[in-house]
């Protein structure tokens, strides 16, 4: 990701996370502009983020050998028939700079908090632990046809908040035992994700106070102190309850951060991406972590399930 307004783009063009959808160039991918069916749309937006993966990395292909491990997180709504989406993904990366290149393909079904449990699994060794490199993306298209002809696809107006939008992202994992250490430029350290489960009523009522707990975690589980984190990324979208939770939880775990300056929350801007959402945080962590050189801390709260990680400088 390389721009932090709202309409989130990569260098080519494509969205990486927004709203607006006038800027998805399908037309580059043989398709035309004006397209409305999910596949192409998708397809587009994982080629965008292959790309953008691989152009921080150009010497993968060529310093490892074997295939790249791909985990695509996929709405579970949408896993109707998995070969489609096989066929999705093989069009986006044949049209990808990844063309070249072999890669085993792990189609995860979303599930509040997906992105995080699956780092945390890879951390935990569930893994071949031989694997020098894993890429986890994520891109969902939760439009109906008729919206698209919408320039803004997100509504104040809609019931539920903002119009569930198109979205994308991804990140590369490295195992620091099995790559090179000169692919190790513009990296970060993941701490150990801490995912907790929560009764409904706790959840609901005490939000802040959950959020908190997680906050706590992470910070211990990264041997660090709440002092050292610079900045907060969640995933609370535009309605008020969710923005005070975060910032209760501020207030008890890092209260020398100001929640308005030092709390980024990138679906006030777009609403929610669904499948794409977790991904989205994570790798917009990655990247502060590795642009300023500081600690952050990244927040997910799904109803009853909160996960909580901190990214921090290599």
């Amino acid at each position: 990701m390389h721009a932090l307004n709202k309409a989130i783009a990569l260098e080519n063009g494509n969205p990486a996370h927004a709203g607006m959808l006038a800027t998805l160039k399908l037309e580059r991918a043989g398709y035309p502009a004006t397209t409305r069916v999910r596949a192409p749309r998708v397809a587009v937006m994982l080629t965008g983020i292959l790309d953008d993966i691989l152009s921080r990395q150009i010497s993968i292909p060529e310093t490892i050998e074997g295939p790249a491990n791909v985990y695509w997180i996929v709405p579970r709504t949408l896993l109707v028939d998995e070969k489609f989406h096989i066929d999705i993904f093989e069009a986006a990366w044949r049209r990808s700079e990844w063309r070249e290149h072999a890669y085993l393909l792990h189609i995860v079904p979303s599930t509040p908090a997906a992105g995080y449990a699956i780092v945390s699994q890879l951390q935990k060794g569930i893994d071949d632990s031989t694997l020098p490199y894993i890429l986890v993306v994520a891109a969902d298209s939760l439009l109906d046809s008729n919206e698209l002809v919408l320039a803004e696809i997100f509504s104040i107006a809609s019931p539920l908040g903002y119009i569930p939008a198109e979205g994308a992202a991804g990140f590369l994992l490295f195992n620091p035992a099995k790559s090179p250490q000169g692919m190790w430029a513009n990296s970060a350290t993941l701490a150990p994700v801490i995912m907790m489960q929560f009764p409904p009523e706790q959840a609901a009522k005490d939000a802040a106070k959950t959020l908190s707990q997680a906050m706590a975690a992470s910070i211990s589980a990264g041997a660090t102190s709440s002092a050292d984190v610079k900045l907060v990324i969640s995933d609370t979208d535009h309605r008020v309850q969710g923005s005070m939770a975060v910032i209760g939880a501020l207030a008890q775990v890092m209260n020398h951060l100001d929640p308005l300056e030092d709390r980024l929350c990138p679906m006030e801007y777009a609403g929610s991406f669904g499948a794409a959402t977790d991904v989205i945080h994570l790798a917009l962590a990655m990247e502060m972590a590795t642009g300023d050189s500081q600690v952050v801390c990244v927040i997910c709260n799904a109803h009853t399930q909160v996960a909580s990680v901190l990214v921090l400088p290599a």
